[in-house]
Formats: C-alpha cells, structure tokens, sequence
C-alpha cells in the first residue's frame, strides 16, 4: 500500500482551500492544460506497454532474471510518477478547475475525473506485468484467460491505490456535504457533528467497502476454516469472517482490516490459500492475529495524529510568522511521515512475527520461544517472497525485508515468550505517541490561550 496516493489527496485539499499556485496562463488556456495533465500518463503507459513486450520475448529463454527485477522496479517507479504528474496538475495547472468547469463542483465527481488518469493507467502498466508475473510463477497453478489478467490488474489498483484513496476521497465527499448551503444553514454545530460522525462511518465501515472493491468471498468449510477458526478463538479475537481474496494472478499475501470485531475481516489471496500448507497458513494467520492482540492498527492511526499535532505544535514556536506555513507544514509532515510511520510500522511487523513465532512452537513448560516456532515462520516467509518471485533482499517501507525479518526471528530464538526484546520497544514507541500526542496538544492549546505567548 503506497503512502503516494495520499499526495492526491492532500493536493485536492489544498487547492479547495486556496493554496495552488496556478499558473497565470493555465486559467486562460483549458485545452493546453488538459494535454499537459494527460500526456504524461498516456506517454508512461505506452512506454510501459513497450517494455513489457520486450521483456516477454525475452523471457522465452528465461535467461533475464536481472532485466525483469529492474523492469519491475521501473513500472513501480511509473506510477509514482503518475501521481506526481497528477500532483503536479492540480496545484499548478488548474487541472481541477478544468473538470469543475465542464462538470460544476459535484460531491466527488470533478476529484474523480482529476484523478482517473491516475487510476486508468496504473490499471493498464499492472495488466500489461501480468503475463510477465504468470510466467514468473509458472509453478502457481492461475488460468490465462483475459479476465483473470484484468482482474490481476484491479487488484494490484486496489492494494496499491484505492485501499488508500477511497476512504480518504470519501472523507473530503463527507466535508464537502458538510459545507454545502443546506447543513450550512443548519448552524456550526450542525456541521461539525456531521463531519464527525461522517469521518468515523467511514473508517468503521471501510472493511465492507473492501469487500465490495476487491470482491472478497467467504472462506469455504473444511479442515482449514476448522483449524483458522480456532486460532481466533484461542486469542480472543472476534472476526465478521475469514474471507479469500481471488486476484487472479499469483500474488500471495494476507491482512487483517478493522477496527471492532463485528466489522473486522482477515483476509488472505486465493494464491496462498492454494500453494501453501496449512501449517503456513496458520503461521500467516497467528501473524494477523498478533497485530490485533497487540492493537497495532489504533496505534497506528495514533501514530499519525501525533505527528500531524508536532508538526503544528513546532510551527506554532516559530519565533518568526511565516506568510505560506501551508507548504512548510505539509512538507513537514510528509518527511515526518515518510520516516518515522515507516520506522513504527516495521517495529510492529517484528512483533506481529514474533508473536507467530511463539503461537507456532512446541508447547513446553519451558515458556520460550523454540526453534520450530521460528524456522516455520521463516519458512512461511521465505515461502512468500519466493512465490511472489521477490528478491529475499528487496527492502519494504511499511515491512522492512524478508532477510531482516528473518534475521530478527533468529535472535529470539531460546528467548522467554513473555519478555520479548521486541515486546519493550513497541512498548516504547508507543508511550512516545502518547507523550508526544499530548506535548503537542497542550502546547497548542497554551498557544492559542495567549499563555506562552
């Protein structure tokens, strides 16, 4: 899940609240500023189609490993660039303000059309990789027909985009709701609860939106769902449901989504379900399950409100005024983001692993992690990267790489379950949220009160 597609949000709210810097020229021209929003994404997927042709007839004799890691690294670079491009139109171009004048400034209509060439293309450049991805796991067992290739292609969308965009864009549908003329005449109290409760709605009801989008289906009956089944109840985890994701292609990965038990899913992709044993499978399972004992997922969402208070608590110190904080203050926090949510994230990684290390070794009276526990998730690991046909090596912003994973695995190795390296770090990092959510929240509401001043 890419952290770019929060650019395009963050590039629409500016705009709407009147920080884009257009172009004096760009208000007088719409049809130079519509091929100058276009072209990029349409020259990007041609020269994608292009080099995903060439690579295939490569391929044949399968003798190009290191020309298909540096093809697939370049599509990746691709769609960032296509955000980027996309960025780039909105806060400088009046790419937004083109659509709003063909389409008026309908609910999430023109936010849309602005960024459906984002969405077009990066669908296209993922159906083009998918014969490449095929053949590369020729071992998975994935039918070729054209629609498994497109919905290959959707479900590459979903897990790079739209799992990201979607609540984000249904957010700015809520507060542009929420400041239309007739909840405006409502009051300010009016409009403040709506937003509230519109924002928490969409973040609690966000699993079922996913299940719609990636076409999600109830795991079936049988040994396997037996034995899932009893791993969430072991822990005390309450689940709507296991359900499989058909991706059509041989993507092999699993999550947990959800906040509360009745609207939280554990997912895993059909490839998984059918390539792995089941003991995998469960080691994947106890690692979902660790993220939800640990209560990962509210401390990462935590993660990022404190962030977004230290950022404004900083500015807020500034000896000095600054005439644009906007542009400094979104910098800020996409560098703060970039680096530290990144940092916690795979801090919570290890100690989802962890903790499948210990679920999956031997009982003992002993307490402590055992060598089984910690050679099947790495197997399990290893196991996933190999049928992803990723490099053990490939660095991950949100996971870190399957070699320091299993690096980290190896040294709790003999430790005591209950006393976990990992365990006091995240412990740690969690009270630094905490602190720093509340520094920054009494220093901006000392701030505002005239009291450090």
């Amino acid at each position: 899940m890419s952290p770019f597609s929060l650019l395009l949000v963050a590039a629409i709210l500016l705009f709407d609240g009147g920080y884009g810097l257009t172009l004096s020229w760009a208000i007088e021209q719409p049809w130079l500023v519509f091929v100058l929003s276009i072209s990029p994404a349409c020259l990007v997927v041609v020269m994608s189609w292009l080099a995903c042709r060439s690579v295939r007839v490569r391929m044949l004799d399968r003798t190009e490993p290191t020309r298909i890691r540096r093809m697939a690294w370049t599509l990746r670079l691709a769609r960032r660039l296509l955000v980027l491009n996309a960025v780039l139109a909105i806060l400088f171009l009046d790419w937004l303000g083109v659509v709003r004048s063909l389409t008026g400034n309908v609910i999430l209509l023109d936010e849309l059309l602005a960024i459906a060439p984002v969405f077009l293309s990066s669908l296209l450049i993922a159906r083009f990789w998918y014969p490449i991805d095929r053949r590369l796991s020729a071992e998975i067992s994935v039918r070729g027909s054209s629609w498994e290739g497109w919905r290959f292609a959707w479900g590459q969308l979903c897990m790079d985009q739209l799992l990201v965009l979607v609540p984000a864009l249904l957010v700015i549908g809520v507060m542009e709701l929420a400041y239309t003329r007739t909840i405006a005449d409502l009051g300010e109290v009016s409009v403040q609860c709506l937003l509230l409760s519109g924002v928490v709605l969409v973040f609690l009801y966000t699993p079922l939106l996913m299940r719609v989008l990636l076409g999600l289906k109830p795991m079936k009956p049988g040994d396997l769902r037996t034995r899932l089944d009893s791993v969430c109840l072991e822990y005390r985890v309450r689940t709507r449901g296991i359900l499989v994701w058909p991706t059509g292609g041989a993507m092999l990965n699993a999550a947990v989504v959800g906040l509360t038990g009745r609207l939280r899913y554990i997912i895993f992709t059909e490839a998984l379900i059918e390539t792995l044993p089941e003991e995998y499978i469960e080691a994947v399972l106890a690692h979902e399950v660790g993220h939800v004992r640990h209560v990962h997922i509210p401390w990462m969402f935590a993660s990022i409100v404190s962030m977004v208070l230290l950022v404004e608590a900083c500015l807020m110190l500034l000896p000095v005024h600054l005439s644009e904080p906007i542009w400094i203050q979104l910098g800020l926090m996409m560098i703060l983001i970039w680096t530290s949510f990144g940092w916690i994230s795979r801090r919570f990684e290890r100690q989802a692993d962890a903790f499948a290390a210990i679920h999956m070794s031997e009982p003992s009276g002993d307490g402590v992690v055992t060598l089984q526990g910690v050679t099947t998730v790495m197997n399990t690991l290893e196991s996933i990267a190999s049928l992803n046909g990723a490099p053990a090596n490939r660095y991950s912003w949100r996971h870190g790489s399957m070699v320091w994973r299993c690096a980290n695995l190896e040294r709790i190795t003999g430790s005591p379950s209950a006393r976990l390296p990992v365990d006091r770090s995240v412990f740690r990092i969690k009270m630094a949220i905490l602190l720093t959510g509340l520094v920054s929240t009494l220093i901006l509401v000392f701030s505002s009160s005239g009291v450090l001043a």
